[in-house]
């Protein structure tokens, strides 16, 4: 950029100073382009694929298993341990995964299916008796202690002949009010 040239004229020793003003120029412009491109870096976002704005979509399911359209299991759930898997028409099919390390046991998928037990007799078990009427009852009608003896008296279940394990059928399409003072336990 800069150098000294010495020159020796009628004995007298000069410097006589060089400046190449193309390299001081192309020195300070590389400089300027770089502290820009730097800027510029800078002034970048870290996430760049970030949406405009927040959409709150998930897929409604994850798959899982898939073979094929008919042989494919998925999990409905955010996470694989809040419930259990089901087929893409909504069935049940319960799958659990488990891992061994050092002999302790982890669950990564599916969740237990809690063992429910009734309070009230299941018709398949046992056929409990209530009584009903079609007409509207007398105010009261909810209460344990209400006088039910003049109402039929029929066997669980109740509803029309296209229903399961239906004992008592209702035809018509009035209202139906049931009342039951107790179950056998």
């Amino acid at each position: 950029m800069f150098f000294y040239e010495v020159n020796k004229i009628d004995g007298w020793i000069t410097l006589d100073l060089k400046i190449n003003l193309k390299q001081i120029f192309m020195k300070k412009l590389l400089a300027i382009m770089a502290l820009s491109v730097g800027l510029l870096a800078n002034a970048q976002t870290v996430d760049l694929l970030k949406p405009a704005k927040d959409i709150a979509l998930r897929a409604p399911s994850v798959p899982i298993i898939v073979s094929d359209p008919y042989f494919s299991i998925w999990s409905p759930y955010d996470k694989l341990m809040e419930g259990s898997t089901e087929h893409w028409t909504s069935a049940k099919k319960p799958l659990l995964g488990a891992l061994r390390v050092d002999g302790k046991v982890y669950r990564f998928l599916g969740k237990d299916k809690i063992n429910l037990v009734p309070i009230a007799p299941m018709t398949n078990v046992e056929r409990w008796e209530a009584a009903y009427t079609n007409s509207q009852p007398s105010n009261g009608w909810q209460e344990f202690q209400f006088d039910d003896s003049n109402w039929k008296k029929g066997k669980a279940a109740f509803g029309s002949r296209d229903m399961e394990r239906i004992h008592t059928e209702w035809k018509g399409r009035q209202y139906r009010y049931l009342h039951s003072s107790h179950f056998r336990f």
